[in-house]
């Protein structure tokens, strides 16, 4: 006889890309993560290493839904999101592109970050709410 429990179905992140200007994301930031992914260059299929950015979606509680996204860390975003941010909540819009030096289209974001940790990402004694739960920047949301 198996263990007798209330079990529900388990998902995993939903892949969040910017794929038109206006495009938002929001959320709590969760942390850093390398993804291998297989993608095609030149008709070829070639593996690559990406730093992927990792939110959850809250209630308006304030309460994590369980439901988290993904997006690759793009250059404008490596400068404006730290892991010192975990536990923050962020609006993430896609601004703008604009010409590199080498001639390439990079994306510029507007970028907002909430002031204090989501309460929930804090520790019950912490005055600031600077600390958050598991101790350290190294938390990466476990609902």
């Amino acid at each position: 006889m198996a263990y007798q429990c209330e079990q529900e179905e388990m998902k995993g992140r939903e892949i969040f890309k910017f794929e038109r200007e206006g495009a938002t994301l929001e959320g709590a930031f969760m942390g850093k993560e390398i993804k291998v992914m297989t993608v095609e260059r030149e008709g070829r299929k070639v593996t690559e290493k990406n730093t992927v950015l990792v939110f959850g979606e809250l209630s308006d509680s304030g309460v994590p839904t369980g439901k988290e996204f993904e997006t690759i860390e793009a250059a404008d975003l490596k400068a404006k999101v730290s892991p010192q941010k975990i536990g923050h909540y962020f609006t993430i819009r896609w601004g703008s592109s604009q010409q590199t030096k080498g001639g390439n289209s990079m994306k510029v974001y507007d970028v907002m970050c909430s002031k204090q940790r989501v309460p929930y990402f804090a520790t019950p004694n912490s005055s600031e709410m600077g600390e958050n739960r598991g101790g350290g920047d190294n938390y990466h949301g476990q609902f």
